[in-house]
């Protein structure tokens, strides 16, 4: 679903979405800008949200980009760490310079 606003992409917008839709069997979330995605909190979605995501999402496999989240490099560890907690026992939580073409 592309969206030309990132700034609309905020943690109660998403934490609706997620709801509305009932996507609670969704594996992957990528929110990717085109050319380089390095620019930190691009989008407004924080470390509670994803907690959130990991817990109404079981199944969950892969979030990303992070880094263009409003969460930091340690809230992605302690969460990483936190994975067994959710069952996500090979969650892949990306943070990290990724170029989309």
């Amino acid at each position: 679903m592309p969206i030309r606003a990132p700034a609309v992409l905020d943690s109660s917008y998403m934490t609706d979405l997620l709801l509305e839709c009932g996507l609670s069997k969704l594996e992957k979330l990528l929110l990717l800008l085109p050319g380089v995605n390095d620019t930190p909190a691009v989008f407004k979605l924080d470390s509670g949200f994803l907690e959130f995501l990991l817990d109404f999402c079981p199944g969950m496999k892969k979030v990303g980009n992070l880094l263009t989240w409003s969460v930091t490099r340690e809230d992605c560890g302690r969460l990483r760490g936190d994975g067994a907690r959710y069952g996500q026992h090979d969650l892949d939580l990306m943070y990290r310079t990724m170029t989309m073409h």
